[in-house]
Formats: C-alpha cells, sequence, structure tokens
C-alpha cells in the first residue's frame, strides 16, 4: 500500500511538473496574456481537466513558477555568499554569480524574463508582485543591515547611508538582469566582473 501511494505521489508531482515546465514555454511562446489553459493542456499532451486537477488557473501555474524560482535563488545566494569572508567579497560572488547563472541556464532566464516583462498590468497577479516587492523589501533589509556593519568596521563611505548602499545594490542588480536579457550588451567573464567592481567601488573605502 505505502509502495502504492509513493508511486502514485511521483506521478503526480511528475506530470505537475511537465504542466509547469509547458506552462513555462507557453507563457515565453505567446506570453502570458495570451497563453491559455487549453493550449498549455494540448501542448501536454493532457485534457484541460488534467490541469484543472492540479491548478485552479494559469496565475497559479504562474506563482508556481515564480515561487520556484525564488527558491533557486536563495540557494544559490546562500552557496555563493561562502566564498567570500567580508561583505565586499560576498556581494561581489553574488552579483557575478547570479548573472552567470542567468547566462547559463534557460528555464531561469525564462523565468526572470516573465517576471520583468509580464508581472505588470494582469489583476490576477497581484499576488506574485507582492510577493516580489516583500521579498525585495526582505532583501533591502538585510543589505542595509550587512552595509551598518560595514560602516562600524570603518569600511563604507562615511557620507553614504546603509539603506542608500543597499538601494544601490538592488537596483544595479536588477539592471544587470535586464541589459543581459534584452540586449546581451555585456560579456559573462571578466566584463561582466569589472561591472560589479565599478559599483563596489563606489560603495566601499
Amino acid at each position: 500500500m505505502l509502495v502504492s501511494m509513493r508511486r502514485t505521489n511521483e506521478e503526480a508531482n511528475l506530470t505537475r511538473q511537465k504542466l509547469l515546465d509547458t506552462a513555462l514555454l507557453e507563457f515565453t511562446r505567446v506570453g502570458y496574456g495570451r497563453a491559455t489553459l487549453q493550449q498549455i493542456a494540448e501542448n501536454a499532451g493532457m485534457t484541460r481537466g488534467a490541469v484543472y486537477h492540479h491548478f485552479s488557473n494559469k496565475a497559479q501555474m504562474f506563482t508556481e513558477l515564480v515561487d520556484g524560482v525564488e527558491l533557486e535563488l536563495d540557494a544559490l545566494i546562500a552557496q555563493l555568499r561562502l566564498q567570500g569572508t567580508s561583505v565586499q567579497e560576498q556581494l561581489r560572488y553574488v552579483l557575478v554569480g547570479i548573472i552567470r547563472h542567468l547566462a547559463q541556464s534557460p528555464r531561469y532566464e525564462s523565468i526572470v524574463r516573465l517576471i520583468l516583462l509580464e508581472t505588470d498590468g494582469h489583476p490576477e497577479l497581484e499576488g506574485v508582485r507582492e510577493t516580489l516587492k516583500a521579498r525585495r523589501q526582505r532583501q533591502k533589509q538585510l543589505l542595509s543591515q550587512l552595509f551598518e556593519s560595514c560602516r562600524a568596521q570603518g569600511v563604507l563611505y562615511p557620507q553614504l547611508a546603509a539603506d542608500t548602499a543597499a538601494e544601490a545594490v538592488l537596483i544595479y542588480q536588477q539592471n544587470l538582469h535586464r541589459h543581459w536579457i534584452a540586449f546581451r550588451s555585456f560579456s559573462t567573464g571578466q566584463q561582466l566582473e569589472d561591472l560589479v567592481d565599478i559599483l563596489l567601488r563606489g560603495l566601499f573605502i
């Protein structure tokens, strides 16, 4: 009985993941607004009823895609921070590493592209916008705390407020994402490292 239940759960999880992967392809192909559950079902080789068994609507599918990539990003940031001993080193590893991950993972890039381009203008995605806003606020609070510790150590520019430094990092990171996705205007090798160092030189003594 336990083996049968485990197999059933595994099959359900595989089906759910296949639907999410298919939804991501469809959102990327035609945009969130034009995507339909009917087309997602057909692309996945399933019935619309099978989709409704796992998801109530396409907004739920979009939300789960975003939640998944946010968890992935949290794990990546935690791993990258371990490579640096100082706050400056940690920031460098994180900012460079996130963009390199963006360049190396088509799935991650597709979801980030959707977040940047598709979350506005759709009332049913208000929950996603609020989640992203709350995440950004948590990131800013964490960065502000780190920069306050830098101030105490005398390595942050004295005239620079900690929350301003935190805001600069978040804006810079988002714009690196945007420019990579839209233009591929820089390389992810030494040029990316130089771009990150330009920011850090404006923050630390």
